[in-house]
């Protein structure tokens, strides 16, 4: 059996193919992303066309390509399918804040209280329940998230940016429902508008051995937006986002 001869600008070309390929899973706007898929498409073609080889070679390496874009392109509709649905479901709930004006602490330590949580699968056990019902059992104040791919990381897998805001009431508590177990918590953690220690708040992360299904986000501070970033062995899927506090 010969070896496949593979010139340098056949391997140029598969570089930027493949580049376009993972770059289509990063941008938040799905045009973008189809039209990386799109470039990355043609230039698996491209590749396989001028490719000096066997015809049945050539075609069988654009069918596993095309395949394999496919299923990139099935994963975009279904996680933008799911973010729609989540914010959807998030506007058509009445805001009325409740809160009084946050006035910050006068002492010189913050005071923090916090219990452990029920576990997921004993709060909403996950057979017996359809994806929404357990989505409205686990999440019944739902707050919208973006993600967003980051570098891989030397402990695990993937690294994965996720950045929840307020629908109404601003947020204190908020947790995180996976729908498998995650490896550990990621590099980033911040807050919008109190961060310290600019200002006079402290902020936890609920890394729990007890529950690898959740993880619970918590501030002092009443905060419009809050972004953590989660490692995990396979690609990050979220159930929802419940605003606790």
């Amino acid at each position: 059996m010969r070896p496949i001869k593979v010139s340098k600008k056949e391997w140029g070309n598969g570089v930027v193919a493949v580049a376009f390929a993972v770059f289509s899973a990063m941008p938040k706007d799905i045009y973008v992303s189809a039209g990386a898929l799109l470039v990355a498409w043609f230039a698996f073609l491209y590749l396989a066309y001028h490719h000096e080889g066997r015809l049945r070679n050539r075609v069988g390496f654009c069918l596993v390509a095309t395949a394999i874009l496919s299923v990139l392109v099935y994963r975009q509709i279904e996680d933008r399918k799911t973010s729609e649905s989540i914010s959807a479901s998030v506007k058509d709930k009445p805001c009325s804040p409740s809160d009084v004006q946050y006035v910050p602490p006068a002492g010189k330590a913050v005071r923090f209280d916090g219990a452990n949580p029920i576990p997921s699968e004993v709060l909403c056990p996950s057979h017996g329940m359809t994806d929404e019902q357990r989505r409205n059992c686990l999440c019944p104040r739902l707050l919208p998230y973006t993600l967003r791919s980051m570098e891989p990381p030397k402990e695990s897998n993937f690294e994965t940016e996720i950045t929840i805001s307020k629908t109404c009431d601003p947020i204190y508590k908020a947790r995180l429902f996976f729908r498998d177990v995650y490896s550990q918590l990621g590099s980033i953690f911040k807050a919008s508008p109190y961060m310290p220690p600019a200002s006079k708040v402290l902020m936890t992360r609920g890394d729990m051995e007890f529950d690898r299904y959740s993880v619970l986000l918590s501030s002092s501070a009443p905060q419009d937006t809050i972004t953590t970033s989660i490692m995990s062995a396979g690609g990050l899927r979220l159930i929802c986002v419940n605003q606790e506090n």
